[in-house]
């Protein structure tokens, strides 16, 4: 059979039909500089993410909000439709337009003489909700926010066009939900490590929001990773990583490690408010070689599948919480890093 028409199928059916796995990485360069060069792999397709956009895009002004209803408010037991309802009373207070049931002749049993009522809006996105998201809230000048709803928490991603709207949003909804704000612009972390630099730019819309990691020696990319808000494959919300990759010439020096370890305390700070009442889970979607799975669970995520292809942990969640390390061993050094360009999520 043609092995490469089965790159996509379960790492552990691949090395069960004796499908080679990829070639270890070259070996370790000891001195970098700065004229060390920094290839990624042509075998990680980027453009292919499962949850979020492949490309987020600063825009100025756009602020995100979300987070899951909070223990003993209104909104806890709530199904999903009632929760956006809630959000849809809050945008209509703002003097915003939200329409809820589309002008289409299959749903004019949710009219009243024509018109729509909360009542009817509220049992069709009981019917609805999943296929009809998500929402927008506009005026005269175009769409000021758009929002979604997922889970039975439920868990609510709001996108605010301005400042404005954001601050009134996120004063009439805090009582409600524990949320967390993530900009739309570039930040710039504390350095990593001594002469490295991170960034992360957030981008998308409610249903595909994600955020792009990028780790640079001076103006040199030797390092990325992608991160969505929701894993479609475990039906979880938080941050949930798609891709990580560290170039060629810099692996096996930590920086794969480091970098995970900024991004929880990135998205810990994210989503203190969160975790102040419950877990906020880190998933990490679809990993494609038993290495990676290895090298994850051994920093602390578990398997969540049974495969080792859909691994999580509680944010913030230290590595002696977990019961018992792997067995085995991962195949790498702590110098070493996982993400092998040839290797990959």
């Amino acid at each position: 059979f043609d092995t490469d028409s089965m790159s996509h199928f379960p790492f552990m059916l691949q090395e069960s039909l004796g499908i080679a796995a990829p070639e270890p990485p070259s070996q370790r360069v000891h001195d970098l500089t700065d004229e060390t060069p920094a290839t990624f792999s042509a075998l990680l397709n980027w453009d292919c993410a499962e949850n979020c956009t492949a490309k987020p895009t600063a825009e100025d002004d756009v602020m995100t909000l979300m987070g899951p209803a909070i223990s003993g408010a209104d909104g806890l037991g709530e199904s999903p439709a009632t929760a956006l309802m809630r959000i849809v009373r809050t945008v209509r207070s703002l003097g915003l337009n939200c329409q809820v049931i589309p002008n289409e002749e299959e749903f004019a049993e949710y009219l009243v003489n024509g018109a729509p009522t909360t009542e009817a809006e509220a049992a069709f996105l009981e019917e609805y909700w999943p296929e009809f998201m998500p929402l927008h809230a506009a005026d005269a000048t175009g769409t000021q926010a758009s929002f979604t709803v997922r889970g039975d928490v439920p868990w609510i991603t709001v996108r605010c066009e301005t400042d404005r709207v954001l601050e009134l949003i996120l004063r009439m909804l805090a009582p409600h939900f524990a949320l967390a704000l993530l900009p739309h612009r570039e930040l710039i972390f504390r350095e990593p490590l001594p002469g490295y630099q991170l960034t992360a730019v957030t981008g998308g819309n409610p249903e595909n929001i994600g955020t792009l990691f990028a780790l640079r020696k001076g103006p040199k990319l030797i390092g990325k990773a992608l991160c969505a808000y929701h894993n479609s494959e475990m039906d979880s919300d938080g941050p949930t990583l798609e891709f990580i990759e560290i170039a060629a010439e810099w692996q096996r020096h930590g920086l794969g490690t480091r970098m995970v370890e900024a991004m929880e305390e990135f998205f810990c700070d994210v989503f203190v408010s969160a975790m102040r009442r419950d877990e906020v889970r880190w998933s990490v979607c679809y990993v494609t070689t038993s290495q990676a799975s290895r090298w994850f669970q051994k920093r602390g995520f578990r398997d969540e599948d049974g495969m080792g292809e859909e691994l999580s942990k509680a944010l913030g969640a230290e590595v002696s919480e977990f019961d018992e390390e792997p067995d085995g061993d991962s195949g790498m050094d702590e110098d070493e890093d996982k993400d092998e360009s040839d290797e990959g999520l």
